[in-house]
Order: C-alpha cells, then structure tokens, then sequence
C-alpha cells in the first residue's frame, strides 16, 4: 500500500493532476463517492502522483512500515 490518501487536504476536484498522471488509473476519480480514490491492486508504486498532487493530499509510503507510519500520523498518534 504505497499511497495514502488525506482526504483533509484533498480539493477533490475531476480534474485532480495526480489522477491524470497515473498511467496505471490506480488513482481514479469516483463520481459516486464524489472524490479521488486509490486502487492498490494497479499501483506500480512510482510515487509520481504524490508528485503532482498541488494539495500534499496523495502521500507516498513505499514500504509497510512507512504506509503505517503515515496512517498513525494522520490518526494523530504520531511517534
């Protein structure tokens, strides 16, 4: 599970950049739901869309225990 999403910081727009530079379409914007979302199962873990997120909304974390890291940060139970 390299990306994680903040949903907190997301503009959720269709024209999301991160979205458009995913050639995989792991990240995809949902029209149900309204907002970005992110397919593990596609992600070839490149990180490139953590790049053009403007928002710092699409974090990337290339191993388990960094994904986890971030998760617990989001959580507010930092280290």
């Amino acid at each position: 599970m390299p990306i994680v999403l903040d949903y907190s910081l997301c503009d959720g727009v269709e024209s999301c950049p991160a979205v458009r530079i995913c050639d995989a379409e792991a990240l995809f914007f949902d029209q149900v739901a309204g907002r970005v979302e992110y397919d593990n199962e596609k992600c070839r873990n490149c990180g490139t869309c953590a790049n053009y997120c403007g928002m710092g909304a699409v974090l990337y974390a290339p191993t388990d225990e960094e994904w986890e890291e971030v998760r617990a940060l989001m959580n507010g139970q930092g280290r």
